[in-house]
C-alpha cells in the first residue's frame, strides 16, 4: 500500500445496506426526539415548582407548629388542673368520711365528757376526751361500741390509755378508730 492508493477525496462505491441506513435514521430520530423532550420536560417542571405553593406551605407549617406549641402548653395547663380536681374531689370524699365520723362520735358524747383532742391521720382518729367521771367514759365508750355493724362509720376502735390529770380534777381516756 502506498500513499497513492488513498483518496479520501474521491467517491467510492461502498454497498451499504438498507438495514443499516433504516437504524442509522431511527438512532437519529430518537436523538432528536430525547432532544426535544429533555429540555421541554425541564421548563415544564421548573414552571411546576415555580407555581407551586411551596411558600405558602411553608408558612402554613410554621403556623401549625406555633399552634401546636402553644396547645402543648395549654393541654399541659388542663392536666395540670384536671390532676388538681381530682385531688380536690378526693380530699373532699375523705372529709365527708370524718364529717359522719365526727358526727357519730358527737352524737355519742354524754353531757359531762368533753373532746380536748382530735387528730387525725389517714384512715384513722385519735380521740383524746375528758371527764370527771370514770363512768361517763366508760359509758361513751361503750355507746361507740354499740353501734350496729350497718351503721358504723367508726372501725376497729381500741381503747389506748386512761390517765388523771396534773391537778387531778378530769380523767384523760384515749381511743383510737379507723374511720371508712
Amino acid at each position: 500500500m502506498s500513499n497513492n492508493d488513498i483518496n479520501l477525496l474521491q467517491q467510492t462505491s461502498v454497498t451499504v445496506s438498507k438495514s443499516f441506513t433504516q437504524n442509522t435514521r431511527l438512532i437519529r430520530t430518537i436523538s432528536l426526539v430525547i432532544l426535544f423532550i429533555v429540555p421541554t420536560g425541564t421548563i415544564l417542571l421548573f414552571l411546576l415548582i415555580f407555581f407551586s405553593p411551596q411558600a405558602a406551605l411553608q408558612q402554613q407549617e410554621s403556623v401549625l407548629l406555633a399552634q401546636a406549641d402553644t396547645l402543648g402548653k395549654k393541654v399541659a395547663d388542663v392536666e395540670f388542673i384536671n390532676d388538681r380536681a381530682i385531688g380536690s374531689s378526693q380530699l373532699i370524699a375523705k372529709r365527708l368520711a370524718y364529717t359522719k365520723a365526727l358526727q357519730e362520735m358527737i352524737s355519742n358524747l354524754p353531757p359531762t365528757v368533753t373532746i380536748s383532742t382530735l387528730t387525725t391521720g389517714g384512715n384513722s382518729v385519735v380521740i383524746i376526751t375528758n371527764s370527771v367521771s370514770l363512768d361517763a367514759l366508760s359509758s361513751y365508750q361503750t355507746s361507740l361500741l354499740a353501734v350496729p355493724k350497718s351503721q358504723q362509720v367508726l372501725k376497729n376502735i381500741t381503747f389506748q390509755t386512761i390517765a388523771l390529770s396534773q391537778d387531778n380534777s378530769n380523767f384523760q381516756m384515749t381511743l383510737k378508730a379507723t374511720v371508712q
